[in-house]
């Protein structure tokens, strides 16, 4: 066995971690150094990115007005009532907002605003630096506006607050409107169809209790004519009284159906928005932070621990090649043979002598 270097011979087998920590320590300018340029070289890759500004809204649903005449009335005549009804709290707008369909549509929308070689007037799709055919563009494109997009829920006061990120402050702004938009139609055209499933479903309805309420009433007058002096009989009177009421509850409930009728008629040419914004999207005027202190910081510590570890490495390998000759040209000649083999990677498919 070769004779081991001075500073090698000082490092007893024993303790293995006492061994890295003299060596780190031994190369502690070596352990700076790395960090310094890494933390550096962040910086500058942080410093040359291009900018990017938040444009924020916040907005509360309205709630929706309950068709409680036309839903008890059904439930007290043992029928379900069609409805597209869904709960559209803030959980359900967070959701909303993600969809493919209110993505899609934010995508292909113009935008328009100013830079400094003149007007841009373009969809995001063509905004996005992407490749590739139409589908794999649009999913491209689709992932980029969800890391974007970010929503956030007031739990007390439940404001919903929606930022949207971009490159330039009024096309940040331009696209947060256009999610809202997007919402907005989204609800209004789902209370539209609820609408119309209540108008139809109480149409049908009514034309029914119309029908039946024409019968008792033929009945009744049918009676009446039968029995002008029913008075005088405890069973006339009884029947007279039955027949009455059937009357009674016939009218009442075609008069329900009415009303609730021509409620559903309103609200399915209703335009209102559903959607009220409490603090419309604006340019930002500052743009969005770089990071930059805690990306050198976190750079910084990745590149002395790289240090760090090739200094490890180095130590145990001085330490095989001195005491373990044969171990050392086995793994020199295994490096050498991977080192060959990585510009021509099919290589190591070979059987091996």
């Amino acid at each position: 066995m070769e004779s081991l270097p001075p500073h090698v011979r000082r490092l007893e087998p024993s303790f293995p971690y006492l061994n890295a920590m003299i060596a780190v320590l031994r190369q502690s300018r070596v352990v700076v150094g790395s960090a310094a340029v890494a933390g550096a070289l962040v910086a500058l890759l942080s410093l040359l990115s291009q900018p990017t500004y938040t444009a924020v809204s916040e907005f509360f649903p309205r709630s929706r007005r309950a068709a409680a005449s036309v839903s008890g009335l059904a439930a007290q005549l043992g029928l379900s009532l069609p409805t597209n009804e869904v709960t559209e709290g803030p959980a359900f707008f967070e959701q909303l907002v993600r969809t493919r369909e209110v993505m899609d549509s934010a995508l292909v929308a113009t935008y328009t605003f100013t830079v400094d070689s003149g007007l841009v007037r373009s969809t995001l799709l063509d905004l996005y630096p992407i490749g590739g055919d139409s589908m794999q563009r649009l999913l491209r494109a689709r992932k980029r506006l969800l890391k974007n997009v970010s929503t956030y829920t007031n739990p007390k006061s439940g404001i919903i607050e929606l930022e949207v990120r971009a490159n330039h402050p009024v096309l940040a702004a331009e696209v947060n409107a256009r999610l809202l938009e997007l919402l907005d139609r989204y609800n209004r055209v789902a209370r539209q169809s609820q609408a119309s499933a209540e108008r139809e479903f109480t149409e049908r309805r009514l034309a029914e209790v119309r029908s039946e309420l024409r019968s008792a009433e033929d009945r009744l007058e049918e009676f009446l004519t039968r029995n002008r002096e029913y008075r005088s009989s405890a069973q006339l009177t009884f029947e007279q009284e039955r027949l009455a009421r059937e009357v009674a509850l016939r009218q009442q409930i075609a008069t329900t159906l009415a009303q609730a009728y021509e409620q559903a008629r309103i609200e399915e040419v209703r335009d209102t928005p559903v959607l009220t914004v409490v603090e419309a999207p604006r340019p930002p005027e500052q743009r969005d932070g770089r990071g930059t202190i805690w990306k050198s910081v976190l750079g910084a510590i990745l590149g002395g621990l790289l240090a760090i570890a090739v200094i490890v490495v180095s130590l145990n390998l001085e330490l095989v090649r001195a005491r373990e000759p044969g171990r050392y040209e086995e793994f020199v000649a295994a490096r050498r043979r991977a080192l060959a083999d990585l510009p021509r990677p099919w290589r190591a498919f070979r059987p091996r002598g």
